[in-house]
């Protein structure tokens, strides 16, 4: 995904390329039962600065259908 939240700025602002992101997400799913999963994905979070450090996380679920 990528995405800019300060692409178009009013006035004479600068454009700040902290806003310019672009994140990669990696998952998958284990299937427990009819109507139950255990979800987990890993994300790299970037922007455009140059030399900037990548975030990375690592997120866990349960999804219930009822």
């Amino acid at each position: 995904e990528n995405y800019n939240t300060h692409k178009d700025t009013a006035g004479e602002l600068t454009i700040n390329n902290a806003y310019n992101r672009t994140d990669i997400t990696l998952g998958a799913s284990f299937k427990l039962a009819n109507g139950a999963v255990l979800k987990t994905d890993y994300q790299i979070l970037k922007n455009a600065i140059t030399n900037s450090k990548s975030d990375r996380q690592i997120n866990f679920g349960v999804g219930v259908w009822f």
